[in-house]
């Protein structure tokens, strides 16, 4: 019934087989949607590295109730969800793919905790918020080990929850599936890319992703510079952003791009069009768009955050998060022909930097974590 960590995954070579025996462990994911974004991606990336379906009977109640519009009553229906399906993995230790641990003290749990932006935002996800304030520490005394999915993340945990041991917590990347498939891909020359004239940005429902800036940055070049340069926005909640600089390009058809949920097919066009990927979110766990771009040697511009820097590495080129106007000066010199030398060095780091943070390193990680289980 419910899915089995008991796997032989592939290697890169896909022909060269290990098994990876782990009796008695389970995998869950309780964000398992039909149209992930960020964790659910990161999730069913670790489903993708061991060949697990998420069609069992619970994962499948789970795709439904993740399907619903309402995030108060998916939230509140999960959590219940989770409580009671708790009484089918009383003899097994059970890895779940995100904070949404079991409160039973007597079950064998691995939880992942990708960030605490529910802390850091608490007028986001307001029953997040009273989640990780009351639930997750009952949650997380309740685990033999916890995922975190960087460095950061794990210092943003100690600091939170100071009494947690640090000797349980385990640092593991997250990963998209994607940037493995995107990596063996034919991409465009920088010319080429820089010929698109299109900026990209994946991931605006939430104000943290700091879509204002790009908006702020693509006025400037447009009305300023009189440069033709548009703008695609993935994931995005238009109404978000209405009283920034900069909205009436976003409504503007002629000008910008934007998809509330973008299909494989449709996110792997809009990085191939792109001559850069902005990333100024002030608040990540991780950051999977610019390991994804690079994947596909599409320049990163970045903010220049803790986090930013840990993910990205020397895969990207940093920014000061206040000034719009610095970035708009870097693009505009660059669509005119300067800082070649530049762009094509960070996206050979890029390209390492993917590399690093694809399934085969990944893998070795938790398989390294289901053993010591």
């Amino acid at each position: 019934m419910w899915s089995d960590c008991s796997w032989y995954p592939r290697t890169c070579c896909e022909e060269e087989k290990f098994s990876m025996i782990a009796e008695g462990v389970k995998l869950l994911d309780p964000l398992v949607s039909t149209t992930p974004t960020g964790m659910g991606v990161a999730s069913g990336g670790v489903f993708s590295m061991f060949d697990v379906e998420t069609d069992d009977t619970l994962h499948i109640i789970l795709k439904n109730i993740n399907g619903c519009r309402n995030g108060t009553i998916r939230f509140v229906l999960r959590f219940m969800l989770l409580q009671v399906s708790a009484l089918f993995f009383l003899r097994k230790t059970v890895v779940i793919l995100s904070h949404h641990g079991f409160l039973l003290p007597f079950i064998k749990q691995v939880v992942v905790v990708h960030d605490f932006i529910s802390l850091e935002n608490p007028k986001q996800h307001k029953m997040q918020t009273l989640y990780f304030r009351y639930v997750l520490p009952i949650v997380l005394k309740n685990c033999v080990k916890i995922v975190v999915i960087s460095d950061d993340v794990k210092r943003k945990l100690l600091r939170h929850y100071a009494w947690c041991d640090s000797r349980k917590i385990f640092v593991i990347p997250s990963v998209s599936k994607r940037v493995d498939d995107y990596l063996i891909m034919p991409r465009s020359r920088l010319d080429e890319k820089l010929a698109f004239g299109r900026l990209l940005v994946v991931g605006a429902r939430y104000l943290h992703k700091r879509l204002d800036f790009a908006l702020a940055t693509l006025k400037i070049l447009r009305k300023d510079r009189g440069l033709n340069v548009k703008l695609t926005v993935v994931s995005v909640d238009k109404t978000l952003w209405r009283g920034f600089s900069g909205y009436d390009l976003l409504e503007d058809s002629e000008v910008s791009l934007g998809f509330d949920y973008a299909s494989e097919e449709e996110l792997l066009d809009c990085y191939t069009q792109a001559s850069f990927l902005l990333h100024f979110s002030s608040a990540e766990g991780f950051g999977l768009p610019p390991i994804e771009a690079m994947a596909l040697g599409v320049p990163v511009l970045s903010a220049d955050y803790r986090i930013a820097r840990e993910t990205c590495g020397d895969g990207a080129l940093y920014f000061d998060p206040s000034s719009p106007s610095k970035v708009a000066d870097f693009i505009e010199q660059a669509f005119l022909g300067r800082f070649r030398s530049e762009l094509e060095n960070v996206i050979d780091c890029g390209d390492s930097r993917a590399l690093e943070l694809g399934i085969q390193k990944a893998r070795e990680k938790w398989v390294a974590l289901f053993r010591g289980l």
